[in-house]
């Protein structure tokens, strides 16, 4: 006869053996069971995406949370790197421009977006770590982390590091930084919008050094292919400056400023001049090829690796704030979304210790802290209405100069491809969006959207976008 031992212990194998399938079954995402007292909403805002709305508290203490898990793995979702347009104050020092994570939302026409990287706050306003949006790049590595997207609907956590050049001629020389916040000395940066403003001689970047700045009209970038394994962007030379104030950035300009032991290089161009920049990203994420990648955003610090939590001993990681930040699914495939508010009493916020815990409750394997405090916002469309899901701890949302977003894409026109003007110009570009009722279609070129005429485009990119969007 078995003992009341032996049948207890067959009792919990056997119970085990029946919660395991259930757990493995979990809804990708789901908060349930980490906060105590909690209240949940779920939503799905498109096929792939679902919103959830968290109340609760943790350590006896109030939160409210937004999260949003997001499937990569659908055909017609994108996570896509959103940089700003909207404000910049020149003369308090600022240089990069910036939006609100909600206007972030609107000016690209995405399903949701969150603010991305911790910027130079107070004065440029530059993010800091590697930014690359359809793969032009806005800012260079520089040490953070980075969330690296592939075209084939995968997410990673790496370090990727870059080379990159000018060329003049049959002449060569490094190219040291884009959009950067300081020249140093033997240094050339490559400046565009969404920097406002080149240097120039101005003290707080180029430390009473002298310059050369050389003033380029765009002519053509081509983004990194099987192919060819550089990117390229290509520009004509419309003005060389010596010594002088900086200039303000158009659209389709970008500007090479070199301190004073780096200027001779440009000693023989001229205006009418072509010169080409490249650049490569290696040291990317195992199974990541420079090609397929297009997006990138950079923060920190890592809160999860290979699914095991990253814990320091130290203020950053044991103050309660705001926090925003993402997770990744150990396929590649998932994301969740994640904004705790805080410094408010209904929601106080959290630890990195707690954030980084909640990520893998949430089922990450990878994850990443994004900039917090002020800076955590959240925005969705909801029922067809841009809405701003938290409650930002400035009581309005702050600008920012990067968020991520997370694009629904039309198969036939998703990635980048050749456009062409009625005129027989060539550029290479990524489809948004074509308004029948004003006759106006917004293209992303070399970085930057442009929202122009239909009939500005040959007659076969306009019938192949009223087909996309099967109206006349």
């Amino acid at each position: 006869m078995k003992s009341p031992s032996h049948r207890s212990r067959l009792f919990l194998l056997l119970l085990t053996l029946f919660l395991i399938p259930t757990a493995l079954l979990a809804e990708w995402g789901d908060p349930s069971g980490f906060f105590d007292r909690e209240k949940i909403e779920r939503k799905e805002l498109h096929p792939g995406v679902i919103w959830w709305s968290i109340g609760g508290q943790l350590n006896g203490k109030p939160l409210k949370t937004n999260l949003l898990t997001v499937d990569l793995a659908k055909s017609d979702l994108q996570a896509k790197t959103l940089v700003g347009e909207r404000f910049v104050s020149l003369k308090t020092g600022q240089r990069f421009q910036r939006s609100r994570v909600s206007q972030l939302l609107d000016d690209n026409e995405v399903l949701a977006a969150i603010n991305a990287s911790f910027f130079d706050i107070s004065a440029t306003m530059a993010p800091m770590g590697l930014t690359m949006q359809d793969g032009m790049i806005f800012r260079e590595p520089s040490g953070r982390t980075s969330l690296v997207l592939s075209t084939d609907g995968r997410a990673a956590l790496g370090s990727p590091e870059w080379s990159a050049q000018i060329e003049a001629g049959s002449q060569r020389r490094p190219l040291n930084g884009i959009n950067k916040p300081s020249l140093s000395n033997n240094e050339t940066n490559l400046y565009q919008l969404p920097w406002a403003a080149s240097p120039g001689n101005s003290t707080p970047f180029t430390e009473n050094q002298k310059v050369r700045e050389i003033v380029l009209e765009k002519i053509d970038f081509r983004p990194a292919t099987r192919g060819s394994e550089r990117s390229e962007l290509t520009g004509r030379i419309t003005e060389i400056r010596d010594n002088k104030a900086g200039v303000e950035i158009g659209e389709n300009q970008f500007v090479l400023t070199a301190t004073e032991n780096a200027a001779p290089f440009f000693r023989n161009v001229r205006v009418g001049h072509h010169l080409t920049v490249s650049w490569e990203l290696t040291n990317l994420p195992s199974g990541f090829d420079f090609h397929g990648v297009r997006e990138i955003v950079s923060s920190s610090p890592v809160l999860i690796t290979n699914g095991k939590v990253e814990s320091r001993a130290s203020s950053l990681w044991t103050a309660s704030h705001p926090r925003s930040a993402i997770g990744i699914s150990r396929d590649q495939t998932k994301l969740v979304v994640v904004l705790i508010d805080g410094r408010s009493a209904q929601s106080v916020g959290v630890s990195l210790h707690d954030l980084a815990n909640f990520l893998l409750h949430l089922g990450s394997y990878n994850a990443i802290n994004f900039d917090g405090g002020g800076s955590s916002a959240l925005a969705a469309v909801v029922d067809g209405k841009s809405t701003v899901l938290n409650s930002p701890s400035g009581g309005s949302e702050r600008y920012v100069p990067t968020g991520l977003g997370i694009a629904v894409v039309d198969g036939s026109l998703s990635g980048s491809r050749t456009w062409t003007g009625a005129n027989g110009r060539q550029l290479k570009g990524v489809f948004q969006n074509y308004n029948p009722q004003t006759g106006y279609v917004t293209l992303v070129l070399a970085g930057r959207r442009y929202t122009i005429p239909i009939d500005s485009l040959s007659a076969d990119d306009q019938a192949l976008i009223r087909a996309h969007t099967n109206t006349d």
